[in-house]
């Protein structure tokens, strides 16, 4: 039997406290008395930890490039564009300067300020006329506009 004035760890949370008369614990409410059983050590679980995934290289540039694209094409400040999507100004700048990488949410965020699909975002955007237009082959084939 347990002294109701001693003092114990949970083995469940971990947590130190008096025994109360229940015998749980007051903030897991398992019992204090029995042992927990074994659990599976984490490299028996999963041997080897997943990385973490992380905006790196060309995707990164690409979006980020697509970005500052739409909002120069549309004429908008950074400040315009912070507005429009309810952030600060600094993030849209820590962004377009490679500082910062959006997330999901800021990724829609932006679609919803442009007006598009999130999922264009992510598309490589057409390029200048002067990149297309080199003197290889490949450009001599390209229509013409009128």
């Amino acid at each position: 039997m347990l002294n109701p004035r001693e003092v114990l760890k949970c083995p469940h949370c971990e947590m130190t406290q008096c025994v109360p008369e229940s015998r749980n614990c007051r903030r897991c409410h398992g019992p204090l008395d029995k042992p927990v059983p074994p659990v599976l050590a984490q490299t028996e679980l999963d041997p080897e930890p997943l990385p973490v995934a992380r905006w790196k290289g060309d995707l990164a540039e690409m979006v980020t490039e697509n970005l500052i694209l739409r909002r120069k094409t549309r004429k908008w400040s950074p400040q315009t564009l912070a507005k429009k999507m309810g952030v600060f100004p600094s993030y849209i700048y820590k962004i377009e300067k490679g500082e910062h990488h959006p997330n999901l949410p800021t990724l829609q965020r932006y679609a919803d300020a442009f007006g598009v699909p999130a999922y264009v975002l992510l598309i490589p955007s057409p390029k200048p006329k002067e990149e297309i237009t080199d003197g290889s082959p490949q450009s001599e084939n390209l229509p013409r506009a009128c």
